[in-house]
């Protein structure tokens, strides 16, 4: 049985706007689950779900941090405190390998490329499932390589979120 679940996405503010019924809807979903959820520390769709998972009762927040530097580079702030957290002392792209190697499920919700980089390690490298919420650019950008479209679990109506979510933590031992 699945126990935790890695969000990804953009940390931008702007991008994330429009996800934050998504994001709630995770953040319910996962504490109901009593899941332990996974993420990158930042701002943007991670703090939204991390909220949203608190406010819903959930207990165990990891955060996997890149090296300040980076961090600083890009101008990325870090989110709501986590209750672990695991000092990569890495760029980004190997934080996000990293974070693949130590998850079993991924939810992507919004991003762009480096998203879909994760998308792609995830689903193809270590054959995890995969959700993408339809209806953002991060999935029309899965759609467009038919390789990765057959690997991605799609979930466009924000009322469906739980349903797939739960055959994903049923089916994956």
């Amino acid at each position: 049985m699945i126990k935790s679940a890695t969000i990804i996405g953009s940390w931008r503010q702007a991008e994330v706007k429009r996800a934050r019924k998504y994001a709630d809807e995770i953040g319910r979903v996962l504490a109901l689950y009593k899941m332990e959820l996974i993420s990158g520390a930042g701002t943007g769709i991670s703090e939204l779900v991390v909220n949203a998972y608190r406010q819903y009762g959930g207990k165990k927040y990891t955060a996997y941090l890149v090296a300040t530097k980076f961090m600083k580079e890009v101008g990325e702030g870090l989110g709501p405190k986590p209750d672990k957290i695991i000092r990569t002392k890495s760029d980004y792209p190997e934080r996000n390998l990293i974070m693949a190697r130590n998850t079993k499920l991924v939810i992507a919700i919004t991003g762009g490329l480096a998203t879909l980089v994760e998308i792609i390690m995830n689903a193809k490298d270590y054959h995890h499932p995969v959700i993408v919420v339809d209806g953002f650019p991060i999935a029309k950008m899965v759609k467009a390589l038919p390789d990765l479209k057959k690997r991605v679990i799609f979930v466009k109506d924000v009322n469906n979120i739980e349903k797939v979510i739960e055959e994903q933590v049923k089916t994956i031992a």
